[in-house]
């Protein structure tokens, strides 16, 4: 089993080869802070579960030294975590002084007025949330602590909660929850807040704790003293319809799509913790755009909802699903040029509907319930899925790295150029790359066809660089793509730790090709195929796909993508009335739906308008 963690955190371990290092994350605006603190003090339940930002940027007054994602936790209870380290809000370390302890990442709430709760409720008020120390990142030590901090009546910070790494009665791997009273007077004024502090290591990525579902509200008789809420929700991000692969050349994908299309698989966690298993259906949506010369043709768009064969979730337990019916091959047409797929799952799960209770409002538990990702076949392969969580890169001037491809449809073809993703670190970056190419003998790399330099350029956060092959190279069906590492400076690559290539990539740091064996994950890297007549200075595509969450709905959805205008139509074609709020590239949406059915969402972009279809559950 590989761990990705590992070349991070024990670098003298990797004698010359691939290191992990972290990425910068992008300051907080002074205005967006602003905007956060000046929110008028909201009122109970307080609930986030980090799966969706709106959530997240309307709930912390600071949040912005956390990492929210996807990758650094085990098996967590929804599908996104907070994680404390020592890390910056730009990925620096809070100190040089690669020993020095001291308070690391904070997590500051929303001003809460819990002057609202009556008198004879305040006994039954409860704070809960999970918890996690080290996951995939470095472990604390003994002495280092995630504490939780109450603001009183008088302004003051007081601790009521510190928690410490214990490996005697604890795993590193597993979510533990924890649940306690609020009933002290001091704590019920109108600008009550809390927060999570980290005290650890503040030189680097270390003494890392992932927090999860923040919860405090009031509790019946039946659930005090315990975490158990009537919520259903995807844990991690659905697999990749093209096996390895999230993105293939369509020239060689459409030569037999059916041998390239495998079913997704997902996961779901039951977070009521009473004796319960919870029935369970879900619904695909698939949609396949077929383009040739820019002009789109939809080949299919479909709903298909399961209801029967799937296994139900007993209390506290998770459980992966493996979708069950593909969209048909012939949907890939054999003229086009490129196509993209929209893949959407939601699970029916009747969070907000059948054990809903009037104490849960206004708090939407469909937010973790859907889950939706576009894929592209155009001219390229990616392994990743186009977002990094760390940046991977060799030690040593003069060392080797080579990353392995296998052309789908078996055949030689020309490689014309490559997209690479080299993202933000602390470390300086060097202006310039050598790019190298390889054939395979035995599964290794073998004869050097081409070498190039190429420019390192950091355009943003998963922006990669393009830069054409001169001349172009014709390369057999499995070859390798790398780079070698000069004096001038350490190049980082984006790694995407989703998917797990690791056994793709080698490493070259005294003239012999060794297998990596320390790193798991994804390089950004991907290989281009064409006539090598490629121009383009970033990867683009022609249309930016929006999507629309969670579909099926009851009239609240979220669409994600730069949405510049919005109407809502039935299919005879009058306008449905709805009100909706913008946050950045997410607009969460309040449709007033006059009859269960499907509608049609139409939004403009600033590249073209999108007809998107809304079906509404009774």
């Amino acid at each position: 089993m590989k761990i990705f963690w590992i070349a991070l955190f024990f670098p003298l371990l990797a004698f010359g080869q691939l290191e992990v290092v972290p990425i910068q994350r992008s300051p907080m605006q002074p205005t967006t802070y602003a905007r956060r603190a000046s929110l008028p003090p909201m009122q109970l339940p307080f609930w986030d579960d980090f799966s969706k930002s709106i959530v997240t940027d309307t709930l912390w007054e600071s949040y912005h030294t956390v990492l929210i994602n996807a990758g650094m936790a085990t098996n967590p209870p929804t599908i996104h975590v907070a994680s404390f380290d020592g890390l910056n809000a730009n990925g620096e370390p809070y100190s040089i002084v690669p020993l020095e302890l001291g308070f690391t990442d904070s997590m500051v709430s929303r001003r809460i007025d819990l002057t609202q709760v009556p008198l004879a409720l305040r006994n039954s008020i409860y704070f809960s949330f999970f918890y996690q120390w080290g996951g995939f990142a470095d472990t604390p030590d003994p002495n280092d602590y995630l504490t939780l901090e109450f603001r009183t009546d008088a302004g003051l910070w007081e601790p009521v909660l510190t928690l410490y790494s214990d490996n005697t009665t604890q795993s590193p791997f597993v979510f533990y929850d924890t649940a306690f009273r609020i009933n002290q007077d001091r704590f019920y004024h109108n600008n009550f807040q809390f927060r999570f502090r980290s005290f650890g290591r503040r030189s680097g990525r270390y003494d890392v704790w992932h927090i999860d579902y923040v919860y405090i509200n009031f509790r019946t008789p039946e659930e005090e003293g315990n975490t158990s809420i009537s919520d259903r929700a995807m844990t991690r991000p659905f697999s990749s319809l093209f096996g390895k692969y999230f993105a293939m050349p369509y020239a060689h994908f459409k030569v037999n799509p059916a041998a390239h299309l495998t079913a997704p698989s997902f996961e779901v966690f039951n977070l009521k913790d009473t004796t319960f298993n919870q029935v369970l259906n879900y619904t695909t949506y698939f949609r396949i755009s077929n383009f040739s010369s820019g002009t789109e043709t939809i080949t299919f768009d479909n709903y298909v909802e399961y209801e029967t064969g799937i296994p139900s979730i007993p209390s506290r337990e998770r459980r992966q699903y493996t979708v069950a019916l593909l969209p048909p091959a012939a949907a890939f047409n054999s003229s086009a040029d490129s196509a993209f797929v929209f893949a959407s799952i939601g699970i029916n799960s009747g969070d907000n509907e059948e054990d809903y209770y009037s104490r849960y409002v206004p708090i939407n538990f469909l937010v973790n319930d859907t889950l939706s990702f576009s894929y592209r076949l155009t001219d390229h392969y990616a392994y990743d899925d186009g977002t990094a969580e760390y940046a991977a890169g060799l030690t040593q001037a003069g060392n080797m790295a080579a990353y392995k491809f296998a052309t789908a449809h078996g055949q030689p073809d020309t490689l014309s150029g490559v997209f690479i993703y080299y993202p933000f670190t602390a470390a300086a970056s060097p202006n310039i790359a050598t790019f190298m190419v390889w054939s395979s003998e035995n599964g290794k790399p073998a004869g050097l066809l081409a070498e190039q330099t190429v420019p390192v350029r950091r355009n943003g956060n998963n922006i990669f660089t393009y830069f054409k092959l001169n001349p172009a190279v014709v390369v057999p069906d499995t070859f390798f793509i790398g780079w070698k590492q000069t004096p001038g400076g350490l190049v980082r690559i984006g790694l995407d730790s989703s998917n797990d290539t690791g056994d793709r990539m080698y490493v070259n740091t005294t003239g012999t090709w060794v297998l990596n064996d320390l790193i798991a994950g994804s390089l950004m890297m991907r290989p281009q195929f064409g006539k090598g007549d490629v121009v383009t200075a970033v990867e683009t595509s022609s249309v930016k796909i929006i999507e629309l969450y969670p579909n099926p709905n009851n009239g609240i959805f979220y669409l994600r993508g730069p949405v510049r205008g919005i109407e809502i139509l039935s299919l005879s074609g009058q306008p449905v009335p709805f009100t909706f709020a913008a946050y950045d590239e997410l607009t969460e949406v309040h449709a007033r739906i006059p009859a269960p059915g499907m509608y049609l969402v139409r939004c403009q972009t600033p590249e073209s308008v999108q007809i998107l279809k809304l079906l509404v559950r009774p």
